[in-house]
């Protein structure tokens, strides 16, 4: 439930070759879980990837950080995140 909005949300429609996952790593103590969402249907975005952060605090999982990253079709996202 920390997770909510950033884990994967299955595919656009019905074309396309989504794929989606997720990985949690121990860091210390706490987790750090990628996500990633692939086989958008758009001509410059791919998918993206969401890399939360949670810890165990006073009985209850608490969402530290939050790191969002379009993954693009041709190149790496500019200044402002955006795809080319």
């Amino acid at each position: 439930a920390a997770l909510g909005e950033f884990a994967p949300t299955g595919p656009e429609g019905p074309e396309g070759t989504y794929c989606g996952g997720m990985l949690i790593v121990a860091e210390g103590d706490r987790y750090r879980i990628d996500s990633t969402e692939e086989g958008y249907l758009d001509d410059s975005v791919k998918g993206r990837l969401v890399i939360a952060y949670v810890g165990y605090r006073d009985g209850g999982w608490v969402l530290e950080e939050v790191h969002r990253k379009w993954i693009c079709r041709r190149g790496e996202p500019n200044a402002e995140g955006l795809c080319p």
